[in-house]
């Protein structure tokens, strides 16, 4: 992989854009379709690159629950400190109950429904130890946190990225131990975060997340968009993308790993 550079820091970025899933990794006839999540994607592929960042693509059948969790291995294995990583999703979200007793707030594990599957945070989570201290992460998530209710008719303006709830319940019917076993799997006792994870997300974990068909994006990636250039550092950044937000869709942020106040005082998108 060609790295990218400004200065003696390195930038690299993950975007994944699922405009449908593969029902066969939902036990159901669902395929998920939705419209914009590749052009999300693509569009913020367009401001990392042109801020330096070495952009890696996954879209619908490459973005996989293996090929996402083995790109980020592989792009943790080539970042060190002061080095920055971007990672953007965009696609249907869940929300599933937490059997691991780490969700103290709404007792729930949120999950990105990858094409063949649902990526849980847990399994997002268990990554960021693979980052060298003092290594930039950024995620940026446009997806449904709830999963309360199915996605709206295409020929409505808002398409809900949620998965149905009677998907989640079929495959868990069918398949009762498979986030379980997905647990097992996870390192055990808690590893130590170096990096600086720093997300911004599209809703709150018990809301949806929306694409807009009249904006050709998801609510969240538009304001991205939009905010990100006249922002003069991350607290600014998730203000403006705030204000741009349709009043039922709030994002939220969140920091785990290492305090790192220079990342937060720099301009987003800034290797």
């Amino acid at each position: 992989m060609t790295e990218a550079t400004t200065g003696e820091n390195k930038g690299i970025a993950l975007l994944i854009g699922v405009n449908q899933v593969d029902p066969a990794g939902y036990d159901g006839e669902w395929d998920g379709k939705l419209s914009f999540c590749e052009a999300d994607a693509q569009a913020v592929a367009d401001v990392t690159a042109g801020q330096g960042f070495h952009n890696v693509m996954l879209a619908t059948a490459n973005a996989t629950i293996e090929g996402v969790k083995n790109k980020i291995k592989d792009i943790a294995s080539q970042l060190s400190g002061g080095d920055m990583f971007v990672l953007f999703y965009s696609g249907h979200g869940n929300s599933i109950v937490d059997e691991s007793g780490d969700e103290w707030g709404d007792h729930k594990d949120e999950a990105w429904c990858l094409y063949d599957g649902e990526l849980l945070d847990d399994e997002l989570y268990a990554l960021w130890p693979s980052f060298d201290p003092g290594v930039r992460v950024l995620v940026l998530s446009d997806s449904c946190h709830s999963g309360s209710i199915t996605r709206g008719d295409p020929g409505e303006d808002d398409v809900v990225k949620a998965c149905p709830p009677e998907v989640a319940e079929l495959k868990a019917l069918n398949d009762p131990d498979v986030y379980s076993r997905v647990r097992q799997q996870l390192p055990t006792g808690p590893k130590k975060i170096g990096a600086t994870v720093r997300l911004i997300a599209g809703c709150k974990d018990y809301q949806q997340s929306f694409e807009n068909n009249p904006k050709e994006h998801g609510h969240f990636t538009f304001a991205v968009l939009n905010a990100w250039k006249d922002a003069g550092n991350y607290s600014e950044f998730e203000d403006a993308i705030d204000k741009l937000m349709p009043d039922y869709q709030n994002p939220n942020a969140l920091l785990l790993g290492a305090n790192n106040p220079l990342f937060g005082a720099q301009k987003p998108f800034t290797i």
